[in-house]
């Protein structure tokens, strides 16, 4: 059996020999100015000023591989192909897979940090777009996340985990070169764990820089087919527990450290981002508040048709019924009946249903009114979050009935660990070591 760190480094090795060659995109048309610019690139900004590059690319066909294209720039923006959006771009989702054939790739950026902040310069530091073996690098994605896992979950299981991680990589025995090491580098490079790159490589990477990756990697034998990918069975040695159920979700504060402009712009890169996975085959369920939001991104008909077409599917799950995301104890009882009111109105306009969830996972405190307001607005269930930020007194259910002071009562559901998850495994682990009530939870779904 290999060691942690030797089956870190063989799977970094494979994420490496997935790698078919590589275009250094480092010339863009700035179309602010209308002239070529050469990356990396840096330049005073105000916090709304909007920059636009363009650069044309031809992206060959070849079965089995897909190109994965990769910009790096301090703020956020739109990455639009052959002028559609196709989605956000910031320092966290700041790889996409692109089409072969020839396009126009444009970047529409501004300088505003993840959380509103500007730096006064705005920099676009590398672009490449990468021809990869998409099953070898997935395959070796999945690896990183199992080991990481296997440090998570320990004992018996995590021996197990590194049992099956060794005898599928027994197989490769390839060493990446300079350029593969590079470009699997600069296409992860800043995402975190489990992608996080050893020192070595991210060292190799930094000496040799992009001006490497000009060429095609040169072939390796693919022994990957015979049992890498296997499915392998724990679940009769280590039966489950349980099940979690997992929604995806945005959390976008409407105004909170940043002006309305950011956050429309960022409405429009989140929804942008999540119809891109449904388009690129994943299988999931969205839900997402505020109507406010939705009403912006009309002015996107190609974003918001895809958001119907997801919502008919029942894919996309409108929630909260509210207008927005409100403060419950400032405001009056005729200020929420209005919140669900003009919310409610709108999704039966817009979608022809309304949402039956009610939705406040970042409302510090509730209105002892809700249950009866919510209740005669349609909605059903109640969840939220923030009581679970008391580093005092813990909040000791996850799942109860509330009753307001009219007698009214709704279900509430507490969401335990974050309402921004990575659905990595630390944090699934989290979620059921944390959660206060699973047998009334298994009692409330029968």
């Amino acid at each position: 059996m290999y060691r942690y760190s030797e089956i870190h480094r063989r799977v970094l090795d494979l994420l490496g020999i997935s790698v078919k060659s590589v275009k250094n995109l480092d010339k863009w048309l700035f179309i602010n100015k209308g002239t070529i610019i050469e990356l990396p690139f840096v330049l005073r900004a105000r916090p709304d000023d909007e920059f636009i590059f363009s650069t044309k690319v031809y992206l060959e066909d070849l079965p089995r591989y897909r190109w994965i294209f990769k910009a790096s720039i301090s703020g956020g923006g739109v990455i639009k192909i052959d002028g559609r959006i196709h989605q956000g771009l910031d320092p966290w989702h700041s790889i996409s897979f692109i089409p072969s054939g020839e396009h126009e790739i444009q970047i529409h950026a501004s300088s505003r940090a993840l959380f509103g902040e500007n730096p006064w310069i705005f920099s676009f530091s590398y672009s490449l777009a990468s021809l990869v073996d998409w099953k070898g690098m997935s395959l070796g994605l999945g690896m990183l996340e199992a080991l990481r896992a296997s440090r998570i979950l320990g004992g018996s299981v995590g021996e197990e985990i590194l049992k099956i991680l060794s005898r599928a990589l027994e197989p490769i025995d390839a060493v990446p070169g300079v350029e593969n090491v590079t470009a699997v580098e600069m296409i992860f490079k800043d995402l975190g764990e489990p992608l996080a790159i050893r020192w070595d490589r991210s060292y190799i990477a930094s000496v040799y820089g992009p001006k490497t990756l000009e060429g095609s990697s040169r072939d390796f034998e693919d022994n990957r087919d015979r049992d890498l990918d296997r499915s392998i069975d724990l679940v009769s040695r280590y039966p489950k527990e349980g099940d979690i159920i997992v929604l995806g979700h945005c959390h976008i504060d409407l105004a909170w450290l940043w002006p309305y402009s950011e956050t429309r712009r960022k409405i429009l890169r989140s929804f942008a981002n999540v119809l891109r996975l449904v388009r690129e085959g994943y299988s999931f369920t969205y839900v997402q508040s505020s109507p406010q939001y939705y009403s912006w991104v009309e002015s996107y008909p190609e974003i918001f048709e895809g958001v119907d077409e997801e919502i008919k599917k029942g894919l996309w799950i409108p929630v909260g019924g509210m207008w927005i995301e409100p403060d419950t104890n400032l405001v009056t009882g005729e200020s929420l009946a209005r919140q669900l009111l003009y919310g409610q109105l709108y999704l039966l306009r817009k979608f022809g249903k309304i949402s039956r969830i009610g939705w406040l996972p970042d409302s510090f405190g509730f209105s002892a009114q809700l249950p009866q307001i919510m209740k005669l607005a349609g909605i059903e269930v109640f969840v939220t979050h923030k009581v679970m930020w008391n580093d005092t007194n813990r909040f000791p259910y996850h799942i109860f009935v509330w009753e307001g002071i009219d007698g009214t009562e709704i279900p509430v559901h507490i969401i335990v660990a974050t309402y921004n998850g990575t659905l990595a495994s630390d944090e699934v682990k989290r979620v059921w070591d944390e959660y206060a009530m699973v047998g009334a939870a298994r009692a409330w779904s029968c």
